[in-house]
């Protein structure tokens, strides 16, 4: 559940990122570099959402007793 968190709050970021552009708290070149790469965790993050939904099944025991 945490990595959807993580990739809405990585949105949330290139927003505030774009409005700080636009109300020149940073530069347009800064911010466009801080944007593609904020971008590209938030690809990473939804690659792991992906890996994880694959990856939540266990194989069954295999108990010699």
């Amino acid at each position: 559940m945490f990595f959807y968190f993580a990739k809405g709050w990585s949105g949330e970021l290139i927003t505030q990122i774009y409005i700080a552009i636009e109300i020149s708290v940073i530069n347009k070149q800064n911010g466009m570099v801080l944007i593609k790469e904020a971008k590209e965790i938030s690809a990473m993050i939804a690659s792991l959402i992906k890996l994880r939904k694959g990856c939540v099944r266990e194989d069954s025991a295999n108990y010699k007793i």
